[in-house]
């Protein structure tokens, strides 16, 4: 019998989970991962780089069919190349099903995994009252994106902002890539890419806006070998029942 928390995390093409950071999830990572951990000076930093990971693990562990603790997380960053740190990427288990594209992000506590069987995807989220420092704008958008804020509401940057990074962040690259040359369609219509710098694919991206909670912005962008719109699932998953907490007890998969 399959156990509550796989149903609770059956697979679809894009998957979203959140959740809201809490203590006492530091067992659940590898002594890499807690080296990060504990470098971490916030006690709500620690939190919420602890509570991703043990999210992550679930997702992933649902997909592949495993344990979460068997799933093997790597990070490399697009910046630098360090294994310390960066975007995330899951090892293929022995006679378990594909490892997915994974990607995951987290502000003011609210923690939020994507997984994709289709390709590679991205997300963000950010709270609607972030105070943005001046001039954020002429350093992320495009002239043309900038003249669609021309007495738009106070989110409309936000909005933009967040579905840029989702798509940079499905790159691979992240802001190694200047994001002003990435265009957008305008903040009041539905998110699609309308054109891209050299090196990253213009065609073939699908952007969606996901708000978790209210006062909370949030997009996912993902390819896909397929025509048509993805499917795409966004749930809570409660790290706080019995069963969640009983999966993400066992030992960490440490990987090579």
């Amino acid at each position: 019998m399959a156990s509550p928390w796989r149903e609770d995390l059956a697979a679809q093409r894009i998957e979203v989970a959140w959740t809201w950071a809490a203590p006492s999830f530091d067992h659940c990572l590898t002594p890499q991962e807690r080296d990060r951990y504990h470098r971490l000076r916030r006690q709500a930093d620690k939190n919420t780089f602890a509570t991703g990971r043990a999210l992550l693990r679930l997702v992933v562990g649902a997909r592949m069919n495993i344990e979460p603790h068997e799933v093997v997380v790597r990070t490399t960053c697009a910046r630098c190349g360090s294994t310390s740190h960066g975007a995330p990427t899951i090892d293929p288990v022995d006679g378990a099903r594909a490892a997915p594209h994974v990607s995951v992000t987290h502000a003011a506590g609210l923690v939020m995994v994507a997984a994709s069987d289709a390709g590679p995807v991205g997300i963000d989220c950010e709270p609607l009252d972030t105070a943005l420092v001046d001039g954020f704008a002429d350093v992320v958008l495009a002239p043309r994106e900038q003249a669609t804020l021309t007495g738009a509401p106070p989110d409309a940057l936000l909005r933009t902002w967040v579905r840029k990074e989702s798509l940079l962040k499905a790159t691979g690259k992240g802001l190694t890539t200047d994001p002003r040359g990435v265009l957008l369609s305008p903040w009041w219509r539905p998110p699609q890419v309308v054109a891209t710098p050299s090196g990253i694919a213009s065609t073939g991206w699908q952007l969606r806006d996901v708000d978790p909670v209210p006062g909370f912005a949030g997009a996912v962008a993902s390819t896909s070998p397929w025509s048509g719109a993805l499917e795409l699932t966004l749930r809570r998953v409660d790290l706080g029942r019995s069963d969640v907490r009983g999966a993400l007890a066992g030992q960490v998969a440490q990987g090579a």
